[in-house]
């Protein structure tokens, strides 16, 4: 099965990173549970330029080291592709900064045939993801954000949703909510076995 994957909340923890770097160029520390929309700048009450400046300062850092992988996410990517299925990492990080994804997909899974492709959902650089899922025959994505998640769901992709504060009240008929990767693990294997 081709799968899709999000990057950031579904198998890289970002936020964290994006708290602390905004601590630590302003001083306030603003709590995980306040990001109830994807959209930084409101819920730090500045400009989206000046939200994606500090996004760019993020993704611009290139030690693996640095992002930490969501729980479980390692294991279960690697079960999927010890069990035969294609992984498509795909981002909507700017593309200048896909050489970044890839050293960090290569760091925890070296030698594995997971593909990055860059979306332009956010930055309109690119294909949207459910272009990208559609052309590339993706029939599931796991994702986090409200937007992407509905748009892929309402062109007939299945989405696993991992539930997340800023995409609480989406509900599709193809958007299936998870709380985690264990959960998500069995919604694939439910899915894989109707074909």
């Amino acid at each position: 099965m081709k799968i899709g994957v999000d990057l950031d909340e579904v198998v890289l923890e970002l936020l964290d990173s994006v708290i602390e770097l905004y601590y630590q160029k302003t001083g306030k520390r603003v709590p995980r549970e306040n990001f109830v929309t994807y959209d930084w700048w409101e819920v730090w009450g500045i400009s989206k330029d000046e939200a994606i400046s500090i996004a760019h300062e993020l993704h611009a850092k290139n030690n693996v080291h640095d992002e930490k992988p969501v729980d479980k996410a390692i294991e279960s990517i690697s079960i999927l592709i010890k069990e035969g299925d294609e992984i498509f990492i795909i981002t909507a990080r700017p593309l200048k900064y896909k050489k970044n994804v890839e050293d960090w997909i290569k760091h925890y899974f070296p030698d594995s045939p997971i593909q990055v492709i860059i979306a332009g959902d956010l930055y309109g650089n690119t294909k949207k993801k459910a272009e990208i899922c559609n052309e590339v025959g993706i029939k599931a994505i796991l994702e986090d954000q409200k937007t992407i998640a509905l748009d892929c769901a309402n062109k007939g992709i299945k989405v696993i949703l991992f539930d997340k504060p800023w995409n609480k009240g989406l509900e599709h008929e193809n958007i299936i909510r998870v709380c985690g990767w264990l959960e998500a693990m069995k919604k694939i294997k439910s899915m894989k076995s109707l074909g």
